[in-house]
Parts: C-alpha cells; sequence; structure tokens
C-alpha cells in the first residue's frame, strides 16, 4: 500500500459487488463492521484477487484514506473463514483500471445470458407446473374432503400453486430486463382493483389470523393495465402477509390530491433493517439470504412491482423504524383527465 495515495479503494454498487462476489478469487463481507471505516461503521466490502494483488471494493462512495485502508486490511485478512493472506492492497491505477474498466461491459454480457437463460427455464417449466395444477385440481374437485387421497391431491395443488408464480416471477423478471414487458393500458378504478386484490387474500389471511382493514378515498381514474396493476397489489400485501405475525394487522389505504392517487400498504409485522432498506427494491434481494432463513420466494416480488409502477409512470417507496416495528409501502400513480386518458389509450 503507498501511504502517499489519497484514495486506495474502488468504490462501486452492491450490485457489482454481487457480481464480482461470484468471480474466481473474490471474498465478500456483507455487513463488514470496523472503526476504520470512518463515519460509515458498517459496509459490504470486497476483496478481489488478480494478477497476484488484491482489490478492494466497497459498496459506498465515501473514500478512505491510505491510513485507514492499512489499518483495515489486516482486519478483513483475520476474518473467519477468508483463509488468505493479503499481501498487499493497490489503488486500481494504470493496468487496474485498464482490468477494471471492462468489468462493466463483461457484468452486461453476463447479465444478458443470465436473464435470456432464466426466461427459457420459465417457460420450460411453466407448462408441466400448469398440468400438475390442473389435474390435482380436478383430482381435489372429485374427491371426497377429508380423506387422504383428497388431502394428497390438494397438498399437490397448493404446491404446484405456489411454484407456478415462483416460475411467473422469474418470467416477468426477464421481461422486465429484456425490455418485453408490455402495457395493455385502459381507465381504471384503482379502490376497485384493491378490494379484488383484498378478496382473493382473504382465506390467506384468515388462516394465519391476520387483519385486514381498507380505507380507500382515491375517487379519480388512471390510465394503466388492470392485471399489472393486481400484480403490485398482490405482491405488496403477499409481502406484508409474509412477514406479519399471527394476530397482526395490515392497513391498506389510498388516497388523491394534485393529481396523483397515493397507495400505502402498512403492516405492523418484523420491519426492514435500515441498512437492507435501500436494497429491498433489487432483484432476488432477500433480508435474510441465509440457508435457514423462515419465508420462502426468490426475492422478486417487490422489484416486479417497483418496475411496473414506474412503467405507470409512478413511484414506489418502502419506509420502516426498524426490526420489529412494521413496514410501509407507498405508491404514488398520476391521475389524467378525459382528453389525456383517451389520448393515452
Amino acid at each position: 500500500l503507498d501511504p502517499s495515495r489519497d484514495r486506495a479503494m474502488i468504490c462501486g454498487s452492491p450490485a457489482m459487488l454481487n457480481e464480482l462476489a461470484r468471480t474466481e478469487g473474490s471474498h465478500l463481507f456483507p455487513h463488514f463492521e470496523s472503526s476504520n471505516l470512518g463515519t460509515t461503521r458498517s459496509r459490504n466490502i470486497l476483496l478481489k484477487r488478480a494478477q497476484g494483488e488484491y482489490v478492494c471494493v466497497m459498496d459506498s462512495d465515501v473514500e478512505l484514506s491510505a491510513e485507514s485502508l492499512r489499518k483495515l486490511i489486516p482486519e478483513l485478512a483475520r476474518a473467519p473463514g477468508v483463509g488468505v493472506v493479503v499481501p498487499r492492497i493497490v489503488y486500481p491505477s494504470g493496468r487496474w483500471q485498464k482490468s477494471f474498466d471492462v468489468f462493466p461491459t463483461v457484468l452486461d454480457k453476463v447479465n444478458r445470458l443470465k436473464d435470456e437463460f432464466l426466461m427459457t427455464l420459465s417457460h420450460e417449466l411453466r407448462t408441466p407446473i400448469s398440468v400438475i395444477r390442473g389435474y390435482a385440481e380436478i383430482l381435489r374437485d372429485e374427491l371426497d374432503g377429508g380423506t387422504s387421497a383428497w388431502q394428497a391431491a390438494n397438498l399437490i395443488f397448493r404446491n404446484s400453486e405456489v411454484q407456478l408464480r415462483l416460475v411467473n416471477d422469474l418470467l416477468d423478471s426477464s421481461r422486465i430486463m429484456a425490455g418485453k414487458l408490455i402495457l395493455d393500458k385502459e381507465p381504471l378504478d384503482v379502490d376497485s382493483i384493491i378490494r379484488e386484490v383484498a378478496e382473493s387474500f382473504q382465506v390467506s389471511l384468515e388462516k394465519k389470523g391476520l387483519h385486514l382493514n381498507l380505507d380507500l378515498h382515491a375517487k379519480g381514474k388512471i390510465i394503466g393495465d388492470h392485471v399489472r396493476l393486481y400484480q403490485v397489489v398482490g405482491n405488496l400485501i403477499s409481502n406484508s402477509l409474509k412477514f406479519t405475525p399471527p394476530g397482526g394487522i395490515i392497513d391498506i389505504k389510498t388516497q388523491q390530491a394534485n393529481g396523483w392517487i397515493e397507495i400505502s400498504v402498512i403492516d405492523n409485522g418484523e420491519g426492514i433493517n435500515p441498512e437492507y432498506l435501500p436494497n429491498v427494491f433489487q432483484r432476488f434481494s432477500q433480508q435474510d439470504s441465509s440457508t435457514t432463513r423462515r419465508h420462502g420466494g426468490l426475492g422478486l416480488g417487490l422489484s416486479i412491482a417497483k418496475f411496473i409502477v414506474k412503467l405507470h409512470r409512478g413511484h414506489i417507496e418502502a419506509f420502516s423504524s426498524g426490526l420489529g416495528k412494521g413496514a410501509q409501502f407507498v405508491v404514488r400513480l398520476p391521475t389524467l383527465g378525459e382528453k389525456e386518458a383517451l389520448a393515452e389509450i
């Protein structure tokens, strides 16, 4: 490490760190805590080995001095599970900079291939799962309820529904990344869509012992895709249902002001860690990504919801005071006058 340098660390996005972490010679330290990180205290840090040396990458635009990095490196080298000797860390100038300049191009190509593979896989899985679900439903309807055969058919049906939802999420995510998600626009009543979605969740809510309250006051209409907005509201309710314990409450509120309709989905569930909050809408993002996590899913629902809202020229935000303090998701969609609505269709 050259102490005369002002900077000694590459700053990248969390997505960049996640991609680099999959490459050979990389060691990722999620939420690494150190007093040598300055005011940030905790950051995702990655050591990348190349050409016999290590480069340090941090998911922040905060630059560390050479002296701070000199103190930080031994902490990383001693971290459990690293098992590497860090000879020195260098700032990527010259050949380093040239090497790192190609990363965006390489990562774009890898992401493109990954999305194409996921789209193909989703299509191939969707047909057999739909067939299994269909015949399981027929068997369940024809058998006497309560028998072991009915229970088996019902179990197959419910699990195939879960798998079908996962495949559809993968397919939607791949369409989004490929720019192939198209909206079928028409004038829509937001409150009616919310009531429709809420009714579809009634059985699941009752089964978990959750209370759903609707406070709907959006009088105007928007121009949008009924199926996709239904999906957005469904994903938000599903998220609250997943992370709210039995006896909890989910509130859905709408209001209209200054040309916008605002949808709020509020729960008193597990809440969101402040450090994770900026990543909540990222693809495949999970607050608990361990192998022992209690909640299933691919971490795609919220990222899909954000993209659909964006296609409707709207905004979506997440709020939480921390773990155990619930969460709130707010969607804002623009309303249109009659002439504008006709022009949009």
